[in-house]
């Protein structure tokens, strides 16, 4: 979305876009919704196995009140291209031979169509590291995610799923048939 800014009938600044800050991983799925469901504890085993796969050191990184942190936090635009991240459809892949760190090559995977070739981006980091930067290993994952989605044709079933995850009250456990309770 994007809005011009006015001062006394002046444009002060054109396209400004609002921002959006997104979870790299999302809290829905690093929570104990339905602990005492078997299909609760055993959603979220199968979570930890595969971010495990990937990338064992990360569960300590976000667990409980540390997938807050601004390590896994991403600031966008809060028009398509959030909504594409949130649904794995645009990846941040690390430039392994690049000098300056946290450059990505950010690529998507959504609406075909649409798709533009690949861009390379360093990303912004506060010079006095006064704010804790990205962690490029929870990018890897949600990178990781996103290419496991989108060749195992997975990808529809999933972000459905994940949408009713983030639906559900504080309270609600999903039971083994696919339905939500409280």
């Amino acid at each position: 979305m994007t809005a011009d800014l006015y001062d006394e009938d002046q444009v002060i600044c054109q396209d400004f876009s609002y921002l959006d800050v997104l979870h790299v991983i999302p809290p829905c799925l690093m929570e104990r919704k339905g602990e005492d469901s078997d299909m609760g504890v055993e959603n979220m085993q199968t979570v930890y196995k595969i971010q495990r796969m990937l990338d064992p050191d990360v569960i300590e990184s976000i667990k409980g009140s540390n997938i807050n942190r601004p390590s896994n936090a991403l600031t966008m635009d809060s028009g398509m291209l959030a909504l594409n991240f949130r649904k794995f459809q645009i990846r941040f892949e690390q430039v392994v031979e690049s000098t300056t760190p946290h450059t990505y090559k950010i690529d998507s995977s959504g609406f075909p169509f649409l798709r533009k070739d690949p861009v390379t981006r360093t990303l912004y980091l506060m010079p006095d590291e006064s704010i804790e930067s990205l962690s490029p290993a929870l990018l890897s994952i949600h990178c990781s995610i996103g290419r496991i989605l989108n060749l195992s044709g997975a990808k529809i079933y999933t972000r459905g799923t994940i949408n009713r995850l983030q639906d559900l009250p504080e309270d609600a456990f999903v039971s083994e048939d696919g339905h939500s309770y409280r």
